[in-house]
């Protein structure tokens, strides 16, 4: 799937305001998120992002930092990461069963049901961005969401179904 660059901007930006919104199991002064990705046009946008988030970080108390892993291997300290985002779902088959607790997994356009994605990030039939919220895999993840952040997702699913 071929993503542009102002849509890139648009999944980071979903992606970085889920932080906002989501309480880890210890109280943290910094955030990692690992981006996961070797589209066209990514690393791009990430550094911009890393700008951009740089100028905005200057008055808030926890930092994000923004990591990225051209693909999912072994070499990923999953543990370290709060915050996982695979800009392709094609790579889901490649992390372990069980995630590490107070991770909190974020696909793009997933085409099967995974219990382990906390946050799908979809196109809509209108062509606009949403997104859907599994909470029992947020349970999973050992964090607390606020209510703020589930009322505007597209669909909440609170289930284990497959």
């Amino acid at each position: 799937m071929s993503i542009s660059a102002t849509e890139t901007s648009l999944r980071l930006a979903f992606v970085y305001n889920f932080t906002k919104f989501i309480q880890w199991p210890e109280s943290r002064s910094a955030i990692n998120l690992c981006v996961v990705g070797d589209q066209s046009g990514l690393q791009k946008e990430l550094q911009s992002y890393r700008s951009t988030l740089a100028a905005k970080q200057a008055k808030t108390v926890v930092k994000l930092t923004v990591l990225h892993f051209p693909k999912l291997d072994s070499s990923i300290p999953l543990k370290q990461c709060q915050m996982l985002y695979l800009v392709s779902s094609s790579t889901l088959s490649s992390l372990p069963d069980v995630l590490p607790p107070g991770v909190v997994l974020v696909v793009n356009e997933p085409q099967v049901s995974d219990l382990r994605v906390s946050f799908s990030l979809i196109k809509t039939t209108d062509n606009r961005m949403g997104f859907l919220v599994n909470s029992a895999a947020l349970k999973d993840a050992q964090v607390i969401v606020s209510s703020q952040l589930l009322t505007v997702a597209k669909n909440h699913q609170g289930d284990k179904k497959k």
